[in-house]
């Protein structure tokens, strides 16, 4: 099965000779937006560490190694790799993790490294008794080797609740050391979480460590955090009411509280299109400005979706400078959701989504599709095998893709590496 249409070719050149002909194979040059075929196989790497396995986050280490977190078979999942795609057998057992933290379904959703080179991996976990299992926050440290590290919480984990359940989706690590999660408590509302450098929670934020945030929404969950330089945390998240989501977003001062200089009290609320759209990721530019990065009805109705993106200035008001009044919608041809984004140096723009295939779109600094980026800015990768949540851009500028793909009739970690070429190079 070709893995991408527009996979480089291997360009056949005829030479004569005045006896004979001589052919040789030479690669074609590699295009922005191709899959790089120095990683894996082909660009592409599957790694099963357990049936049902997919990568939720991806972290580039200062050594330049790759390391992808996620659920393996309903545990925390790690695998290390090194830059060719190979796995790093220093790392856990032969390269990846695989870490129990309760009986029900875990799944780790975000990592962050330490300077003293440490992970941390934050998502989902359950607490269970003789009669309930109830959703919680789970938080698992790391050494470099991949074990986990005792001094941390109780054996290198901690488990928490806001309010009877909740979930983590997004895990920031401040200067000072201290870890910040955001997801949600109870399904209804953003939640957010301080935890001291040892795993107990930071009782100096919000009401002993935890702060909840309600949209006067059914449902609200926050998806995407970011810590700016003044030490205010972003988050970003949908807000659902009776008649449909929106991209909800809200900014807090460090001790949690409210900033009510952002938005209306600290909190935004963006109707993207009829229906049900809402943010599953946020990106802060070095202007201040935020990024938020989603899904929205293609139409009236709410299937199918496109990505959708929204920039926002430093105050929380929408940047009517970006795309159509502040939002960018992207039809990459099916049924497709934005759930990671990042930035270039030079202010473009890449998200990654997609259900069963990988969607990669990149972008302007404007929000109009960078047309140097596979011709037309859109790039889709294994359609009906794969499913894509993670998206790092490497030191050199390559995009890597984290989700899932089939291995022997199950999913698999799967990480895909694309070439991005800007100005006669990577960037």
């Amino acid at each position: 099965m070709a893995l991408q249409d527009s996979l480089p070719l291997r360009t056949l050149v005829v030479t004569a000779s005045a006896s004979l002909l001589l052919l040789r194979l030479t690669p074609a040059v590699a295009a922005s937006g191709d899959l790089d075929p120095s990683f894996g196989d082909g660009g592409v790497v599957t790694t099963s560490i357990a049936r049902g396995s997919v990568v939720l986050a991806l972290l580039q280490q200062p050594d330049a190694k790759l390391v992808a977190a996620g659920d393996a078979g309903g545990d925390f999942g790690l695998a290390r790799y090194h830059l060719d795609g190979s796995l790093d057998t220093s790392f856990g057992t032969g390269g990846t993790v695989r870490t129990f933290l309760s009986p029900d379904s875990d799944a780790a959703a975000a990592i962050v490294q330490q300077s003293d080179g440490k992970l941390v991996v934050a998502g989902a976990t359950r607490i269970v008794t003789e009669f309930t299992s109830t959703p919680a926050i789970g938080l698992a440290r790391y050494n470099g080797d991949g074990s986990l590290d005792a001094t941390f919480g109780s054996g290198g984990v901690v488990v928490t609740n806001v309010g009877a359940s909740s979930e983590a989706a997004a895990l920031v690590l401040q200067p000072d050391g201290r870890l910040v999660v955001a997801g949600n408590s109870g399904g209804k509302k953003f939640a957010l979480v301080r935890f001291n450098d040892n795993g107990t929670l930071d009782t100096s934020f919000g009401t002993g460590g935890k702060v909840t945030t309600d949209f006067g929404s059914i449902n609200a969950s926050a998806n995407g955090l970011v810590l700016q330089p003044d030490g205010k945390l972003v988050a970003a998240g949908q807000s659902d009411t009776s008649v449909g989501g929106s991209f909800a977003l809200a900014r807090y001062n460090a001790d949690g509280t409210l900033d009510p200089k952002f938005g209306a009290n600290g909190k935004v609320v963006t109707d993207v299109r009829p229906s049900i759209d809402g943010a599953n990721a946020l990106l802060l530019q070095p202007d201040g400005k935020l990024v938020a990065a989603g899904f929205a009805p293609a139409g009236s109705h709410q299937l199918p979706r496109d990505f959708a993106l929204v920039r926002y200035k430093p105050n929380g008001t929408v940047d009517t400078a970006f795309g159509t009044k502040g939002i960018v919608l992207t039809d990459l041809g099916d049924d497709d959701v934005a759930r990671a984004v990042v930035r270039h140096p030079n202010g473009k723009l890449a998200a990654a989504g997609g259900l069963f295939r990988i969607a990669l779109a990149r972008y302007d600094a404007s929000g109009a599709l960078d047309t140097t980026f596979s011709g037309d800015g859109k790039v889709t990768t294994m359609p009906g095998n794969a499913e894509a949540f993670a998206l790092l851009r490497q030191a050199d500028g390559k995009l890597v893709v984290g989700g899932s793909g089939p291995v022997d009739g199950a999913d698999a970690f799967l990480l895909a590496r694309y070439d991005v070429m800007d100005s006669g190079g990577c960037q």
